[in-house]
Formats: structure tokens, C-alpha cells, sequence
């Protein structure tokens, strides 16, 4: 008896698994080929956009509004005014109106009233404590002024007329202050005095209040002295 053919069998059936294989390499080789172009595609892109953005232009500058102003020069901060003092020597004078003049005017119409009320007393605290130049004479204690001025009043007798006008300040500070004014005066006494002069004070404060510390004459404009009948 022959043997049965077992061989061609065992051919036949392990042919179509060897066929498979090679399929199956295929199809996952394909796979990954298809994998690899399905990421390629993205990143290609994704890099071309990074090289193809261009960069923001700049920003426009503002232009600037068709009605807006020039711009203006800074302005000088005001001068004081200056004046001219009986001497001729330009001195300056302060904004009308300060504190300091109207406690300077102050000191000086109590300084004329007392003149035309021979009120010694009031002239004299007019007056610094100690005064510098009165007339012709220096470095005047208040006691001799006060003897002074009791002279005065014993010979000019009645004071019909005492004013002073055109007041001008000079070189005025917190510390001292220079004032001139025409001064007019009628007097009757032994004789009768009249006259019209330019006067320069000097004033200080004094305890917080301005005295006179310096009195002259600074131009005389005119002097009549006539016997009383």
C-alpha cells in the first residue's frame, strides 16, 4: 500500500498564510507612509506661515490738530515799576497798594496830624527811639528830639497850614523803607512863616511798627517869613 501524499496538503495550507504577510507588511507600511505625509502637511504649513508673517508696520504717528495754538513764549514774570527820586538816582518801587505803604501812610498822617495839633507826644512816637539824621544833626536820642521839636513849636506859634503832598517811596523792603513828599507849612507865630520844600524820610520797623529813624530837606522851593502886625 502507498502512503498517503500528506506533503502537498501541508503546501497547500500554509500557502495562503505566507501570502498574508506580505500583505499585512504592506498595509502597515502604508499606514505609516500616510501617518508620516498626515503630520508632514501641518508642519510644512505651520512653517510656512512662521516664515510668511510679516512683521506689524509701525505705528502712525498722531498728527497734531489742524486748530491747535502755537505755542506761546513763557511769559517774563511783571517788573517793578521805578521812579525817579529828587536826587535823580532810579530807585524801585513796590506794586501800589503793599502792606508796607499803607503802613507807612499810616505812620505819616498821624506824623501830620500831630503837626497841625502840637500834640509833642504823638510826634515824637512817630519817631524811632533813636534817629540817625534829623536835619543837620546826628544820632538823635528821642529825649533830644523831643527838645528839638519843643523849640520848634514854641517859635512857630500857630499852625494855620501844615500838609504834605505828592508822596512817592523809594527802595522799599521788610527792613527799611525810603519815602520823599512835598511839604507845605504856615505858621503864625512871632513872624509869619511860610514856605513849600521837598522832605526824604528814612522809616524801620520798630517792635513791628514803622518809625522814623532819618529826616531831610531835600530841595527848598520856597521860604517867605514876614513880621505880624
Amino acid at each position: 500500500h502507498e502512503l498517503p501524499r500528506q506533503p502537498r496538503a501541508v503546501t497547500a495550507s500554509l500557502a495562503p498564510r505566507n501570502n498574508r504577510e506580505p500583505v499585512i507588511a504592506g498595509g502597515v507600511l502604508a499606514a505609516a507612509v500616510a501617518g508620516i505625509l498626515a503630520l508632514a502637511l501641518p508642519i510644512r504649513m505651520v512653517h510656512q506661515q512662521s516664515v510668511r508673517t510679516p512683521e506689524p508696520p509701525p505705528a502712525p504717528v498722531a498728527a497734531a490738530p489742524a486748530n491747535e495754538p502755537p505755542p506761546q513764549p513763557a511769559q517774563p514774570e511783571p517788573q517793578e515799576q521805578t521812579a525817579q527820586n529828587p536826587s535823580g538816582e532810579t530807585n524801585t518801587v513796590p506794586p501800589d497798594g503793599s502792606r508796607v505803604q499803607k503802613d507807612i501812610s499810616t505812620v505819616l498822617n498821624r506824623w501830620v496830624d500831630a503837626k497841625r495839633r502840637r500834640n509833642l507826644d504823638e510826634e515824637i512816637g512817630c519817631y524811632a527811639p533813636f534817629v540817625d539824621r534829623f536835619y543837620g544833626q546826628r544820632s538823635l536820642p528821642a529825649d533830644q528830639l523831643r527838645r528839638e521839636e519843643q523849640n520848634v513849636f514854641s517859635r512857630i506859634g500857630t499852625v494855620q497850614r501844615f500838609e504834605i503832598s505828592n508822596l512817592k517811596f523809594h527802595r522799599v523792603n521788610p527792613e527799611w523803607a525810603v519815602v520823599s513828599f512835598d511839604k507845605n507849612w504856615d505858621f503864625h507865630g512871632r513872624t509869619r512863616f511860610t514856605g513849600s520844600s521837598r522832605e526824604e524820610l528814612v522809616l524801620r520797623p520798630v517792635h513791628g511798627r514803622w518809625k522814623i529813624s532819618s529826616q531831610r530837606e531835600v530841595k527848598v522851593y520856597w521860604v517867605d517869613k514876614q513880621p505880624r502886625s
